[in-house]
């Protein structure tokens, strides 16, 4: 089963960088002010963090103040675990899952392990 799907991650992300401050869309994807290190305190104006596609076409978070790098999947899941649970049941009810349990009442958390 595909857990992946571009235009519902896409939504998601936005949801997502709606509680960032700064955000402002480039070309290659958005750039924030980095929700983990919060930026530079002197200037409000540096935007450290990104969200853009690499060469394999696969979406990344950035931190160019050394917070690191991981899949767009993994800082929804660890920063904003709500809307990577939102997105996981959407993603399911999409791809049509037959469960016990009926799509509507799936809850997402049963595949989610703890860090």
């Amino acid at each position: 089963m595909d857990f992946f799907n571009e235009t519902i991650l896409l939504d998601h992300l936005r949801d997502a960088l709606r509680s960032c401050e700064g955000v402002v869309k480039k070309n290659q994807g958005w750039n924030f002010r980095c929700n983990i290190c919060g930026d530079s305190e002197k200037s409000k104006k540096k935007r450290r963090g990104w969200l853009f596609k690499n060469k394999r076409d696969i979406w990344i978070f950035n931190c160019f103040n050394s917070c690191g790098s991981m899949g767009a999947l993994s800082w929804l899941k660890r920063y904003f675990p709500d809307i990577y649970r939102e997105y996981l049941c959407e993603v399911l009810r999409k791809n049509k899952v037959k469960r016990e349990k009926s799509a509507e009442t799936f809850d997402a958390r049963e595949l989610i392990e703890d860090d």
